[in-house]
């Protein structure tokens, strides 16, 4: 019986650790961090709720009336918004603040709500 437990075992973890995991693929698009409505932050700390960037889980976003598709990458720290209207990618560098801080390079800082 203990053997059977044992071998049962090992091929449960043999099976887990070979499948390929999103996260290792660099180019994997979207991460949950990102996810959520973000507000610009005022110089004197509050918040502006017009400037906002909204990331959905589907790889859209939206920034004032603008709108595209976006890839992140949490392990480079870039995002590259590709905007409809202009039809270029827009890379950008992400630094994490804190739990719901970000700053975006060229944009400014951000607080999600």
């Amino acid at each position: 019986m203990m053997m059977l437990l044992i071998v049962a075992l090992s091929a449960s973890m043999a099976i887990s650790s070979c499948s390929k995991d999103k996260d290792d693929d660099p180019s994997s698009s979207n991460s949950n961090s990102i996810v959520g409505t973000w507000y610009f932050v005022e110089d004197d700390g509050e918040l502006d709720y017009e400037d906002c960037f909204v990331f959905k889980s589907n790889g859209t976003f939206s920034w004032y009336d603008d709108m595209g598709s976006y890839r992140f990458n949490e392990k480079t720290s870039m995002l590259v918004l590709d905007w409809d209207e202009y039809g270029e990618d827009d890379p950008i560098y992400v630094e994490f603040l804190g739990k719901n801080m970000i700053y975006l390079e060229d944009y400014g800082v951000y607080k999600k709500k």
